[in-house]
């Protein structure tokens, strides 16, 4: 790659050592979605209509947008208080246990996940978007998630159960469709542009801006797209997890930080990065200043928060992405960059 950046949205991936037939990375009893917020909807809408399910609990620390997703549905949505960055895994919920009731747990980023041991009737659902190496050992009563944030593909999210449960079927939609297209479109520019082909880095991210709003909107229940769906079947997933995880213990076993900072770094479970938890605000921006002046672009986990204490933890957090698209080379030239930012502080 002659035009050298790390982070935000994923190249093209066309290398043939990334390619190969993944069907047995799934479970059997598995369906593609559009999303994995499409994937939730599916499942809570089926689930409301054959199962009475009354109440869903989200964690007060999560992604603001699902919440937002699953709004229109005839089951009440209450928030049970829980940061992964500042709460231990034995944190009591006021939490209905009962068969009416469903719990959204989340595997945070490969450094918490709740276990919920005093619940007995609820139904567990594990949203696995950023650890989807727990597939198969997840003990939730469903699992859901998206992945398009650790695979190179347009669009898609799973939906998925191990003891056999009925799983809702999405709809093939022409919109879906068009709209991974289209960002299957910005990929592409995006891989001429990181090889040097072109300049044009403008469309291309304007592209990922237009294709991201238009990814939801009102299609609820789109299966993936036909077009997602065959570039998912042909990557080695278990290949690019473990380039994933071997940067990661690059990172782990090179990065020299001053003690005054408070850092985060996933030590024991495959999840979507290095995480970075900083002192201040301030002290978040000016190292998300410095990163971008390298061509280093990370990610705010996440934005919109609602409490005020997730919003403290959200304004002093930023994800680094150390993906497969990244060798060992361009995992020393972060590690020198961090380590040289706060060699300096």
């Amino acid at each position: 790659m002659k035009n050298k950046e790390f982070g935000s949205d994923f190249h093209l991936c066309t290398e043939s050592k990334w390619q190969t037939n993944n069907q047995n990375f799934f479970l059997k009893n598995t369906t593609l979605f559009l999303s994995g917020r499409t994937a939730l909807y599916a499942l809570l809408k089926q689930g409301i209509k054959k199962h009475n399910w009354k109440i869903v609990y989200f964690p007060s620390y999560y992604c603001q947008e699902v919440v937002k997703f699953i709004q229109n549905l005839t089951i009440d949505v209450k928030i049970y208080d829980f940061n992964p960055f500042l709460d231990t895994l034995d944190k009591d919920f006021n939490i209905i246990d009962s068969p009416t009731s469903v719990i959204i747990n989340v595997d945070f980023f490969g450094l918490k996940h709740h276990l919920f041991p005093a619940i007995k009737k609820a139904v567990l659902v594990d949203d696995l978007t950023h650890n989807l190496q727990a597939i198969k050992t997840s003990t939730a009563d469903f699992i859901f998630g998206s992945l398009r944030k650790e695979l190179p593909i347009p669009s898609g999210g799973f939906l998925a159960s191990s003891d056999g449960f009925k799983l809702p079927k999405g709809k093939q939609s022409r919109i879906a469709n068009s709209i991974a297209i289209k960002k299957l479109t910005a990929m592409y520019l995006k891989k001429r542009y990181l090889e040097g082909l072109s300049n044009d880095k403008d469309t291309y991210r304007g592209i990922f801006i237009e294709s991201e709003e238009n990814l939801e909107g009102k299609l609820k229940s789109a299966k993936i797209p036909k077009t997602a769906k065959v570039i998912l079947q042909n990557l080695d997933i278990t290949k690019i997890l473990k380039a994933k995880k071997e940067n990661i213990n690059q990172v782990l076993s090179n990065l020299n930080i001053n003690q005054d900072i408070v850092l985060n770094i996933q030590k024991v479970r495959l999840g979507a990065g290095l995480v970075l938890q900083l002192k201040s605000k301030n002290n978040r921006d000016n190292l998300k200043s410095y990163l971008i002046s390298n061509k280093i672009y990370p990610a705010v986990l996440w934005p919109g928060q609602r409490t005020k204490r997730d919003i403290e933890i959200e304004d002093r957090v930023l994800f680094l992405h150390l993906d497969y698209r990244y060798n060992t080379q361009d995992i020393n030239h972060i590690i020198n960059k961090l380590n040289c930012y706060f060699s300096n502080e």
